[in-house]
């Protein structure tokens, strides 16, 4: 598979790991970070949780962007932090507070994930700034 394009098969195990109850890790930002800025977060992600009804586990992985800078051909030897945020389904985002169900697009996911993952960071004391499509449609 190559970075940036849609591998059908791949969903289509994924969506069969969840379904059987089976914990899948998918980082959905597709790379690592540079420490500074969240990327931007693949709607692939809203696909997997919308199919699936799987609980969504937000967590942040920090120290990577110092232990392997993108472009480095060697690792550092540095401590890596993993947070974990409180666990959601795609459901939890479509009740109003009446009660009412309503569709959230992929976007609106992703934002919420992303907001998700901002938190975190900033809980552990790595204020990340949003990613750039979350910070152009802000404007």
């Amino acid at each position: 598979m190559k970075r940036g394009t849609n591998d059908t098969s791949a969903i289509r195990q994924a969506i069969a790991i969840l379904r059987n109850d089976q914990a899948l890790i998918v980082f959905p930002e597709g790379a690592r970070g540079d420490g500074v800025s969240i990327g931007e977060i693949n709607k692939g992600v809203a696909l997997l949780a919308r199919q699936t009804e799987a609980f969504i586990v937000p967590a942040a992985i920090f120290g990577t962007h110092i232990m392997l800078p993108k472009g480095a051909t060697r690792v550092k030897r540095h401590q890596i932090t993993v947070i974990f945020g409180e666990p959601f389904r795609i459901s939890d985002l479509e009740l109003t507070a009446q009660g009412e169900k309503v569709k959230i697009s992929a976007k609106d996911f992703a934002e919420e994930l992303e907001r998700r993952l901002l938190s975190l960071s900033a809980e552990i004391g790595l204020p990340l700034r949003p990613s750039l499509e979350t910070k152009t449609t802000e404007n």
